[in-house]
């Protein structure tokens, strides 16, 4: 039977009692019990994510696509009814090194012709909804953070879907104590609420709707206790697969994609404390896109045809591939 979050949480406090720990044990002879805490201020972390996506065309593979997308991000996890907590995610900014008017402007796809915007997303607030142990209750909130076409002739890029990224960098750990060496698997099921329309400076209100389900797969393995700046950490590694099926609709039309994946990487989280410090991953996708009004077919990396449609284009096959870097922005290396 699955338990409630407050029995969870109960469950948890009286393990801690029978084990004797004090709240700031983190590396003991006997194991680490790894738990989320809610954190008495905002905490900054900045998020890195280069996607490189390539359509698989019809003669031969279309052109690459990269973007590095840099984000900073606060974070505020509080302690909610039945235990819960709620990681909140506030964007503060996309793509710029200081705040200011910067901060609004046209990003350029490098290969010219097709504007991005990404700054839609700047001062909105998701809320993933976690038991003690990270297992996700909700996620919710957010707007989908693709990227609105502005320009009638946006046909190619990748989208900034950072929804498959969050659900990979928060772990879930098991309600056991843990050794160096130690194993577990999570395997489980995230739903994402739509959000809703999102008011954006000088153009009103567009629609941001989003449909989404992220599956993962994942097997995970505390490797050691390491030191990373002023942290005690554990250091976890993790492999496994994942998948991905939305739809993402905005003024401009809708973005719909199916894929499956593989991802690795390694975390380093503060026991003591109970948050994440830092997190790496690389992943790989296969996906299938379609598009709303028009979508970019590839016959090569030279040559791709524009189809407009009313209703969604045929899906076209993408490989694309991510660098994440998630790190806590106090985080200081020795």
């Amino acid at each position: 039977m699955e338990k409630s979050g407050g029995d969870l949480v109960a469950c948890v406090v009286a393990f801690l009692i029978f084990a004797g720990w004090g709240s700031a044990q983190a590396a003991s002879g006997d194991g680490t019990l790894l738990y989320y805490r809610p954190q008495p201020q905002t905490l900054q972390y900045n998020l890195s994510i280069t996607t490189r996506s390539q359509a698989v065309a019809l003669f031969g593979p279309g052109p690459q696509e990269e973007h590095e997308d840099r984000i900073r991000l606060s974070q505020k996890v509080e302690k909610m009814d039945e235990g819960f907590l709620d990681i909140a995610l506030t964007v503060d900014g996309i793509n710029v090194e200081e705040p200011g008017p910067q901060a609004r402007q046209l990003h350029l796809n490098p290969r010219g012709g097709s504007t991005y915007r990404r700054q839609e997303i700047i001062g909105n607030t998701g809320h993933t909804l976690i038991n003690l142990l990270g297992a996700v209750k909700e996620v919710k909130g957010i707007p989908h953070f693709g990227s609105v076409d502005f320009h009638p002739q946006n046909l190619a890029g990748p989208l900034l879907s950072i929804y498959p990224v969050l659900t990979l960098v928060y772990p879930q750990f098991p309600m056991r104590l843990l050794k160096k060496g130690d194993s577990w698997k999570i395997k489980d099921e995230i739903t994402i609420q739509s959000a809703e329309a999102l008011p954006i400076r000088g153009l009103g209100t567009l629609k941001h709707e989003l449909s989404m389900t992220v599956k993962r797969d994942l097997d995970y393995t505390l490797i050691d206790y390491v030191q990373r700046g002023k942290y005690q950490t554990v250091h976890i590694e993790f492999n496994g697969t994942f998948s991905v099926d939305g739809e993402m609709v905005t003024e401009a039309g809708g973005d719909y994609l199916d894929g499956t994946g593989r991802s690795s990487g390694e975390l380093y989280f503060a026991a003591a404390e109970g948050l994440l410090v830092e997190v790496l991953i690389k992943s790989k996708l296969n996906e299938q896109k379609a598009k709303d009004g028009n979508a970019a077919h590839w016959f090569n990396s030279e040559v791709s045809m524009a189809v407009f449609w009313g209703q969604p284009t045929a899906a076209v096959t993408w490989l694309t591939d991510q660098d994440v870097h998630l790190v806590l922005a106090d985080r200081e290396d020795e």
